[in-house]
């Protein structure tokens, strides 16, 4: 009878660990993601320039015209009311317009998702067909020179910078 408590009180007690860490990661997870929010804000803010001279296009504008950009922007409020406003557009969903098309961001990306998925998965694939051989002849065939040599190949591939090895399949066939 008491094994049967024992066991049953381990169990609960196991859970009651898995629901704390559950919780605790999840936590972490909101701080982690307010921390990067207000990162990437607070370097958008940083970068050189003025993003109403490039929402305003070439050309030079005048002051006035300036000022409506800066003020469609919600550039000319202080920095914590801005981030308030941008956090609350982000939960919504709303990612903003892009400076450069003026489009939707969330119109670029769904348009870009697809292709994105799509070289993803073919990557995905490509690396699988070629590491599943290598892993499993590497385990036949330990300590031997092919084994060195798929080892080999394996780490020099992994140490190439993407894209350096981009730039080199493109510059390889032409």
């Amino acid at each position: 009878m008491t094994k049967t408590c024992g066991r049953v009180g381990f169990a609960v007690q196991r859970r009651r660990r898995r629901t704390k860490y559950f919780f605790r990661r999840l936590l972490m997870t909101f701080v982690t993601l307010v921390l990067v929010t207000f990162v990437v804000f607070g370097l958008m803010r940083l970068i050189p320039g003025d993003p109403a001279q490039l929402v305003g296009g070439e050309g030079q504008r005048s002051a006035e015209q300036l000022r409506e950009i800066r003020r469609q922007l919600r550039l000319d409020k202080p920095w914590y009311t801005e981030y308030a406003h941008w956090t609350g557009r982000l939960l919504r969903g709303d990612l903003g317009r892009s400076f450069y098309t003026n489009k939707p961001v969330s119109q670029t990306l769904r348009q870009a998702l697809p292709v994105s998925i799509e070289l993803a998965t073919m990557s995905m694939l490509i690396a699988t067909a070629i590491a599943v051989p290598f892993g499993v002849i590497s385990a036949m065939k330990q300590e031997t020179w092919l084994d060195y040599a798929l080892r080999f190949f394996s780490i020099a591939s992994l140490s190439v910078p993407n894209f350096f090895l981009g730039v080199l399949l493109i510059a390889l066939p032409a």
